[in-house]
């Protein structure tokens, strides 16, 4: 999510990069529900997230979808996992419901 305003954001140090080994990594399904498109006008009042972000994007466009998951998991890490947990346990209990609807009883 390197653009030249952000750079220069950097450069006067009003925004920050993570050293690699610092990120927290999560591997975010992509499930509508947890879309960047639903999360990041939640996110962009939250200074402390918004340090590793540009503050303006192009229209329309919102952060990469790795990035912006692995930078909330460092600095959120209890909230994503609740977050990723829930999609999980809501996916599949609609998938189980789904199954028991198309079963056939055999006795």
């Amino acid at each position: 999510m390197v653009n030249k305003d952000f750079l220069r954001q950097l450069l006067s140090e009003e925004k920050e990069l993570m050293e690699a080994d610092a990120v927290k990594k999560v591997n975010m399904p992509k499930y509508d529900e947890l879309s960047v498109k639903n999360f990041w006008p939640r996110v962009q009042g939250n200074q402390r997230v918004m340090r590793f972000f540009p503050d303006n994007l192009p229209k329309g466009r919102q952060p990469d979808h790795e990035y912006f998951w692995n930078v909330y998991n460092t600095l959120e890490e209890p909230y994503v996992r609740q977050l990723l947990a829930h999609a999980n346990e809501q996916r599949n209990s609609a998938q189980a419901e789904g199954m028991q609807v198309q079963s056939i009883a055999i006795s």
